[in-house]
C-alpha cells in the first residue's frame, strides 16, 4: 500500500511512535543513572559498615592485650590487620578513641569516613539541581561501631 491508498487515520499516526520514544528516553536514562549511581553508594556504604564492624569487634578482643590499633585501622582500610589492596577506591579515614570504662565494662568505638563521588561526567548530580535540591558532590558516608572489650 502506499500513502495514497493509506485511510488518513494510518497516515496521520506515522512517526508517533519515534516521536514517544524522543520524549521517554531521557527519563527513562535518568532514572536508570540514578537507580545505578544510589547502588553504587549503598554497595560502598554497606563494605565501609561491614569493615568498621569487623574492626571494632577485633579490637574489642585486643583492647587488653596488644592494643593493636593499627590492625584495627587497617582492617577497616584494607579487610585485613596487615597491609594489602584497598576495599573502597579513595581514601577512608578511621578514628578509634580510647576506650570508655563504665560501670557496665569497657567499650571500644570505630568510626569510619569514606567520600563517595558521582562518576565523573554523571548528569544526576546537576539536573536534581533544577528541582530546587542539590546533591552535594562528593559527600561523606559515615559509619560508627561500638562494641564491649572482652
Amino acid at each position: 500500500m502506499n500513502s495514497k491508498t493509506q485511510p488518513k487515520a494510518i497516515r496521520r499516526q506515522q512517526g508517533i511512535a519515534m516521536l514517544e520514544l524522543v520524549i521517554v528516553a531521557p527519563i527513562l536514562l535518568l532514572i536508570f543513572l540514578g537507580v545505578s549511581e544510589m547502588g553504587r553508594a549503598l554497595f560502598q556504604y554497606n563494605t565501609l559498615s561491614k569493615a568498621v564492624r569487623d574492626s571494632s569487634r577485633y579490637y574489642s578482643t585486643q583492647v587488653f592485650n596488644s592494643n593493636d590499633i593499627a590492625g584495627a585501622i587497617n582492617l577497616v582500610k584494607y579487610g585485613q590487620t596487615g597491609v594489602g589492596p584497598q576495599l573502597l577506591p579513595g581514601v577512608i579515614n578511621v578514628s578509634i578513641p580510647a576506650p570508655v570504662i563504665d560501670a557496665t565494662g569497657t567499650y571500644v568505638t570505630v568510626t569510619g569516613n569514606y567520600t563517595f563521588s558521582f562518576l565523573p561526567g554523571n548528569p544526576l548530580a546537576g539536573i536534581v539541581g533544577l528541582f530546587g535540591s542539590t546533591l552535594p558532590n562528593p559527600f561523606i558516608l559515615t559509619a560508627t561501631s561500638t562494641m564491649r572489650a572482652i
